[in-house]
C-alpha cells in the first residue's frame, strides 16, 4: 500500500471529501459520487477492488502513479459514513481477503460514528 485516505461522505453536497491520509501529497481532497473509484463505492454502496486502474477511462487516482485501487465502504445499513481508499503502484496489490480485513475496520468506524450520533 503506498496511499491510504478517509473520505467523509458530504450528504448535501452528494461527494466524499478527504480527512485525512498518509502517502505521497495528492489534489484529490473531493470526490463527487459515481466519479473515480471511492466516487464509485459512494454511489453503490459497495467496496471495490480494481486490480487495473489504468483500464478505467479518465480515471483521477488519489494516490500518485496508483496501479491498483481499493475503496472500502464505511457505513451502518444503508447510512453512508465515507469511504476508506487505498491505492498501489502495484497492479493486482489488494485480494479479497484484503478487502475483507478493511471492511472490518470501517465497520467498526461507522459503529463510531453511529455511537456519537446518538450523544
Amino acid at each position: 500500500v503506498d496511499w491510504v485516505g478517509a473520505y467523509l461522505f458530504k450528504g448535501e453536497d452528494n461527494e466524499l471529501w478527504l480527512h485525512n491520509y498518509l502517502g505521497p501529497r495528492t489534489e484529490v481532497a473531493k470526490i463527487p459520487a459515481g466519479e473515480g473509484v471511492a466516487g464509485k463505492a459512494l454511489a453503490e454502496k459497495s467496496h471495490q477492488n480494481v486490480l487495473h486502474v489504468e483500464e478505467i477511462e479518465g480515471y483521477e487516482s488519489p494516490a500518485p502513479n496508483a496501479s491498483s485501487e481499493m475503496a472500502v465502504v464505511i457505513k451502518a445499513g444503508d447510512e453512508v459514513f465515507g469511504v476508506l481508499d487505498l491505492g498501489s503502484m502495484e497492479p493486482e496489490a489488494f485480494t479479497d481477503e484484503d478487502v475483507s480485513a478493511i471492511a472490518m475496520v470501517a465497520d467498526k468506524l461507522a459503529e463510531q460514528f453511529v455511537a456519537e450520533q446518538r450523544q
